[in-house]
């Protein structure tokens, strides 16, 4: 039988200048949450300067769902924050998992949402650095079964 999967980056939604740190975990936590760089401590999502006149936008596919996530029944969900700079690109040590249902899950995002590309936020009718927030969501389907 032949599994469809169903991929989607719910949207963008832009932090500029709203601190966004990743929120305190119980060592009971299933979820994986925090600094993807895993380099210190997370990173300060709030140096963003003024609220942008248009959002980040991502330009390109989205990247491929990952193998695990391809099994029957699989649904799974991760929000991811990060700073887009003035070129496009996502700022490697400022992205932060906020909420994630899988730890795999949340080091697949981290290792896919430095590749993305994006238009980059405009200010005054310039590029600037923004703050977003990136919710990813998984779901597996097989034809036939409910």
């Amino acid at each position: 039988m032949v599994s469809v999967v169903r991929f989607c980056i719910v949207g963008l939604f832009v932090f500029a200048g709203i601190p966004c740190a990743a929120p305190a975990q119980d060592s009971t936590s299933v979820f994986v949450t925090g600094d993807c760089s895993r380099r210190g401590p997370t990173p300060d999502l709030t140096t963003v300067v003024g609220a942008p006149d248009t959002a980040p936008v991502l330009q390109g596919r989205p990247p491929k769902t990952p193998r695990f996530a391809l099994r029957d029944f699989y649904r799974g969900r991760v929000v991811v924050a990060f700073v887009v700079d003035a070129r496009g690109r996502v700022e490697r040590s400022t992205a932060v998992v906020l909420e994630s249902t899988d730890p795999r899950l949340s080091e697949w995002v981290c290792a896919q949402v430095v590749t993305l590309h994006f238009r980059p936020a405009v200010l005054g009718g310039a590029s600037v650095r923004a703050q977003a927030a990136m919710p990813f969501q998984f779901t597996t389907i097989v034809p036939g079964r409910r």
